[in-house]
């Protein structure tokens, strides 16, 4: 019931509930306005993208290492989001993308976690046979290992575990007719 005031006259007491009444609608309105530029930061705030945070990064230090080739990102797709990287000769025509060796990619799989943001990487040398053929596994790409990427890995990192995941356009440790930085 609030702090009991002792009776006086009638106007002292109706006095002092004007101003608590006063001093309420002042401290509604401004809580009220607080909420509304809150709401309204709230709107404008987005959640993080780790593509263009984690993956954007890993795609340009490919593209500064082959200068033959352009990065283009791609999903996330599927139930464990995977999200690749694929690298296209920029002198292939669109018609020719995916023809002999114009097009080697490497595959993401994102792990949030209560330890924070994990990245892991898509082994395509090794399938497990996991699911079986037509299951939704399959159909997701799940029957590949994901492999954490450790939190030291650095653009040499990822250009080995590109040429990995794609020998067939690496002969001798190349891309393509340009060599990349570390092979110079």
């Amino acid at each position: 019931m609030g702090t009991r005031a002792t009776l006086t006259t009638l106007g002292d007491l109706a006095a002092r509930y004007d101003r608590a009444s006063r001093r309420h609608e002042k401290a509604r309105e401004r809580l009220t306005r607080l909420r509304d530029e809150a709401d309204a930061k709230l709107k404008r705030l987005h959640w993080p993208s780790w593509i263009d945070s984690v993956l954007a990064p890993i795609a340009s230090a490919f593209e500064a290492a082959m200068p033959d080739r352009r990065a283009e990102i791609l999903g996330p797709f599927g139930i464990p989001a995977n999200t690749s990287i694929h690298l296209y000769r920029r002198s292939a025509t669109k018609e020719h993308l995916f023809n002999a060796g114009n097009c080697i990619s490497i595959n993401f799989r994102p792990q949030c976690c209560a330890e924070g943001f994990k990245l892991h990487v898509v082994d395509h040398t090794r399938n497990t046979g996991r699911y079986r053929a037509g299951s939704m596994g399959e159909a997701n790409d799940m029957n590949y290992e994901s492999i954490e990427v450790p939190a030291t890995a650095d653009a040499a990192w990822f250009m080995a575990w590109l040429r990995k995941q794609n020998a067939q356009a690496f002969p001798q440790g190349r891309v393509t007719a340009t060599a990349t930085r570390r092979e110079r």
